[in-house]
């Protein structure tokens, strides 16, 4: 009974501890499921996050790619521009020369012919002092007439001409040149105007290009996310998988200690029992015993009486 007694002990203490293993088990398998639970919400936010982030930088990388062909078309639109201003400068620059040339020869002719009108003004007045032999008179004095001052005269008018003529075509070149020099300045502010516009085009362009780039760059960024969130979400699911999974086995054990526990304690029922039992089956032997041995006592009273009789 004693050995019994500390085996049943043993089975006790055995359903104990497991029950305790059980126990901790659980409210380990609960506090994992609790922290996958956490993690489970997380990277699911954070995946819903990286498909915005991905809706977000697939918008900006069209609009940059947009803006980019834009400031191309602009950039080329520009350089056309700049191109046909050049030319128009190159023509006013020459339309410009050619101008002040002739500004220059028609000053030139102008001083020529104010000469010549001069030269034919000083002429017509020597001719008008000039005087010739127009016969005699009756006393043979010879007789003296101023002489014909016609051709000096036109040749004074003929010099005039000359002059009008030529302040007429330096008027005329002037006039050219002025609005050569206009054209040539209008010429000049349209390649500065194209100019500017082109190195603006070029930072828009390369701005546009380089936010392409950068657009890509996010894109990617986000869709390596979002991969990493997708495999969050799924190394969740699988921890929480697996707490649940803890959880049921964790109720296993538990049940399992709980029939340990309900055996330990029927056995303990079971050796109470037997040991009341046994107890009163000892006394009962005794009992036995006790009455055999009486018996006993009588039959050898009841011979030695027959025995002395005889």
């Amino acid at each position: 009974m004693n050995d019994l007694d500390a085996h049943q002990r043993q089975a006790e203490e055995v359903a104990d501890r497991t029950m305790q293993k059980a126990s901790t088990a659980m409210n380990l398998a609960l506090e994992d499921l609790e922290r996958a639970d956490k993690q489970l919400t997380q990277a699911s936010d954070i995946l819903g996050r990286s498909e915005e982030a991905i809706n977000a930088s697939t918008d900006l990388h069209a609009r940059s790619k947009q803006e980019s062909v834009r400031a191309e078309g602009k950039l080329a639109f520009w350089q056309s521009e700049l191109q046909s201003a050049r030319h128009w400068l190159q023509q006013a620059i020459r339309r410009d020369e050619l101008a002040q040339a002739r500004v220059s020869e028609a000053q030139l002719n102008l001083l020529r012919a104010e000469d010549g009108l001069r030269h034919a003004e000083n002429t017509l007045e020597w001719a008008r002092c000039q005087k010739e032999p127009a016969g005699r008179d009756r006393n043979g004095n010879v007789i003296y007439r101023p002489i014909d001052t016609a051709p000096y005269q036109a040749e004074v008018d003929r010099a005039q001409s000359k002059v009008n003529a030529c302040h007429d075509l330096l008027r005329i070149a002037q006039e050219e040149l002025a609005a050569a020099k206009q054209d040539r300045r209008r010429a000049e502010a349209r390649v500065a105007e194209c100019t500017q516009a082109v190195t603006t085009c070029q930072t828009a362009h390369e701005q546009a290009c380089q936010a392409v780039l950068s657009s890509h760059e996010a894109l990617a960024a986000a869709e390596r996310g979002y991969e990493e969130a997708f495999r969050g979400v799924r190394l969740s699911e699988e921890a929480v998988a697996r707490a649940r999974e803890e959880i049921s086995i964790a109720e296993d054990m538990q049940q399992l200690a709980i029939q340990s526990s309900n055996f330990a304690y029927q056995a303990r029922t079971q050796l109470i029992y037997a040991d009341q039992h046994t107890e009163i089956a000892v006394g009962l032997v005794a009992d036995c015993i006790r009455n055999i041995n009486e018996r006993s006592n009588h039959l050898r009273t009841a011979n030695q009486m027959e025995t002395y009789s005889f």
